[in-house]
């Protein structure tokens, strides 16, 4: 494929000081005008085209000498290693190390020992690659296939196209990535010299790099598998010419890097292949100059090693980039997605049951925590439950309206509120309605994506007097506050920020200072032990208390019913014979409260908006028990020859009457057994005893799961 011209190239082992110039001249042709490339974060790509075979072969000629250059840099003073320069490095490299003692690089060494102790004669024609290894004769050519023998490797042969499109070279290759994305910094393929691609996978590209319009670096980078003995890695062999030393990327990724006065390059190894950078040239302020060890580290940061040697690199995300991205976002979004399109049936408690069961299914799809919450807790009652100061401040100047919240078992809450600012030069206020989240890294709060907007269209980062750094960032519809503590994140969304801004003098729109003086309202640095804690049990509180006292003070009946319990706690004589017990019983996410020894419901709570609501009482001949399926049972005797089985299920704040069995001798002594799904007397049906047991036996009570009062926090 090459013709004369590139044949005689590659065979050019050392090159005269004026092909140097002409090397160097004809690379430099190829580069673009300098221009200013401030601000432009693309990199440079030429048309799609596979060959340009007219200025490639002219570029290529120059490429290819810096093949020759290479091989040079083994001829010239003929060097051996020595032992101490063969061992591999110590140092923990990302795949470096281990390259050393891969076959490959042995193979190199011992190729380099071979053409350093033969001079051999030179009158044979040698064609390619033998020729770019140095091999001057067929003895040569016959070692050198006996070397890749020896070790399992395939000599690199003859490339099989080239092209000077970037886009056709990442198709072909498969290549994710070869410069990282950084402002002022250009790269691309040296139009003419272009990508030359290899049967074995290896690629040869042509590249400059431009860098705040300063500094150019003109280069070959060479990505080669682990089995292809290629000749631009001989001089791997030869690092006591050059001072070498290692660097470690931003990425994580650990290079040799070495130079000497008229070029260096860089070396790193993945666990399939190598990434071998040839320096040709270094341009600064227009001028050819030395590479110093700065510049070649600054130079190496503008390739994308992890990506050329198949290593996943995770995405450095923002604070702000990582919280919608985070499990617990995707997760609250999806379930946003669910409830809206999701139709509302007349049975609401299959709707609330098919929202239940789509939050438990996304905790588990994401490994998220889905933890007990009680809304419509005081804000003082909340945070005293939480253990933490009210996070809104007390300022001159500003007024501001803590509204009731959500308190969640794993230390997450939320609150409504709205804070009015007074205007520097105006005596009106300006009003600014939002909700407070403080939420737990690792839990599920289903509501969240309700009101935020991860299309985010502007962004600033803020930090507070205190200390704290903040995002603030603006949606469509939203403005919002972003705080991330350790566990947690902290946000609060805005839901009017279009408004007349006062403090501002007349900003129509919530900007950066307007959200900074926001956000200078909160103490986002609020303390909070770390310990699970039951907001549900909290709300129920003063009633535990209430039987702690009539149990210890040994209330009598009629104080008790005073106090609104059971009659049967008269009889109990010590706390750990009582206990308590939170259970859902109609899945709607609140937890009621049952008083019970562990079989008889003494007393069933439930929470209205306004607190817990006391739902039923046993007393003596007529007491409740818990069933399968949440049914509860009530079991009653008016005389000998009357007694009822009632079923109930709770449905909120209401309990709804399920069927009932009747033994009333009284009614029809004959037949003293009945049945109805009805309230209505009129409308029960008369079955046998037999009839009346099997209904009775088809719901079983259940012993209650019982925490004692003893244990009552």
């Amino acid at each position: 494929m090459k013709n004369d011209l590139i044949r005689d190239a590659f065979n050019t082992a050392t090159p005269t000081t004026d092909q140097k110039a002409r090397m160097r001249a004809a690379l430099e042709a190829q580069l673009p005008k300098e221009t200013d490339s401030r601000g432009k974060y693309q990199q440079r790509q030429t048309p799609t085209r596979r060959f340009s075979w007219i200025p490639a072969v002219a570029a290529l000629f120059a490429v290819v000498i810096l093949g020759g250059f290479v091989l040079g840099r083994i001829s010239a003073g003929n060097a051996v290693m020595s032992p101490a320069q063969t061992t591999a490095p110590q140092t923990e490299y990302n795949g470096l190390t281990d390259f050393y003692a891969l076959p490959l690089y042995q193979a190199i060494q011992e190729w380099q020992d071979y053409l350093s102790s033969h001079s051999e004669d030179a009158s044979e024609s040698v064609a390619y690659p033998y020729s770019s290894f140095g091999c001057k004769n067929g003895q040569m050519q016959l070692a050198l296939d006996a070397l890749c023998d020896k070790y399992g490797l395939n000599l690199q042969t003859d490339d099989s196209g080239g092209t000077d499109s970037l886009d056709y070279l990442m198709e072909v290759t498969g290549l994710k990535s070869i410069f990282r994305s950084l402002p002022e910094v250009e790269s691309g393929l040296v139009y003419g010299a272009g990508a030359w691609i290899y049967p074995d996978g290896s690629v040869m590209m042509g590249l400059s790099t431009t860098m705040s319009d300063t500094d150019t670096y003109v280069y070959n980078l060479y990505t080669i598998p682990n089995n292809s003995l290629f000749s631009c890695l001989l001089p791997l062999g030869t690092l006591a010419e050059y001072t070498s030393w290692e660097y470690t990327t931003q990425d994580g990724i650990t290079l040799l890097l070495a130079r000497r006065e008229d070029d260096a390059f860089l070396f790193t190894a993945g666990e399939n292949n190598v990434v071998y950078v040839d320096i040709s040239y270094f341009r600064q302020d227009g001028t050819i100059t030395a590479l110093t060890e700065q510049t070649m580290e600054a130079f190496a940061e503008t390739i994308d090693f992890a990506a050329l040697i198949g290593v996943d690199i995770p995405e450095k995300l923002s604070a702000l980039e990582a919280f919608f991205a985070s499990n617990q976002y995707q997760a609250s979004r999806e379930f946003m997605d669910f409830y809206y399109v999701y139709p509302v049936s007349l049975d609401t408690a299959e709707f609330e049951e098919q929202m239940e069961q789509s939050q438990q299914e996304l905790a588990e799809k994401y490994g998220l925590t889905l933890p007990d919450g009680v809304s419509g807790m005081a804000p003082e009652t909340m945070f005293e439950t939480l253990g933490i100061g009210n996070p809104v401040r007390t300022l001159e100047s500003v007024s501001s309206e803590v509204k009731a919240g959500t308190c969640y078992s794993d230390g997450g809450f939320s609150f409504g509120g709205v804070t009015q600012m007074t205007a520097l030069d105006s005596p009106w206020r300006t009003q600014i309605e939002y909700t407070f989240y403080s939420l737990q890294k690792g839990s599920f709060y289903p509501w969240l994506a309700e009101d935020l907007s991860e299309e985010v269209t502007e962004s600033w980062e803020y930090t507070t007097e205190s200390g704290v750094p903040l995002i603030l960032f603006r949606s469509a519809e939203n403005a919002c506050l972003l705080a991330e503590r350790e566990g947690a994140y902290v946000v609060v969304c805005i839901s009017n920020p279009d408004l007349e801004y006062a403090p501002l003098k007349g900003e129509q729109s919530m900007g950066e200072e307007a959200l900074a003086a926001f956000a200078e309202t909160f103490n986002f640095t609020f303390s909070q032990e770390e310990k699970t804690i039951d907001p549900v049990l909290y709300m129920y509180d003063f009633i535990l208390e209430k039987y702690v006292n009539a149990i210890t003070e040994h209330w009598d009946g009629a104080k008790c019913s005073e106090a609104d319990i059971s009659l049967l706690v008269q009889n109990v004589e010590s706390l750990d014979a009582l206990g308590y017990a939170l259970i859902d019983l109609d899945g709607n996410g609140n937890k009621e409260l049952i008083i019970t020894d562990g079989n008889v419901i003494y007393d069933l709570y439930i929470l209205l908006d306004d607190g817990p609501g006391h739902m039923l009482s046993s007393w003596e001949r007529n007491v409740y028990y818990l069933c399968d399926g949440n049914a509860i049972q009530n079991v009653g005797s008016n005389s000998a020859a009357s007694s009822f089985y009632t079923f109930y299920y709770l449905n909120g704040e209401d309990l709804l009457f399920s069927r009932t069995v009747q033994f009333a001798a009284d009614r029809d002594p004959d037949n003293p057994w009945f049945t109805g799904t009805s309230t209505d007397e009129n409308q029960w049906t008369p079955i046998t005893e037999e009839e009346a047991n099997e209904i009775l036996d088809s719901l079983v009570t259940v012993s209650i799961p019982t925490t004692p009062l003893t244990e009552h926090p």
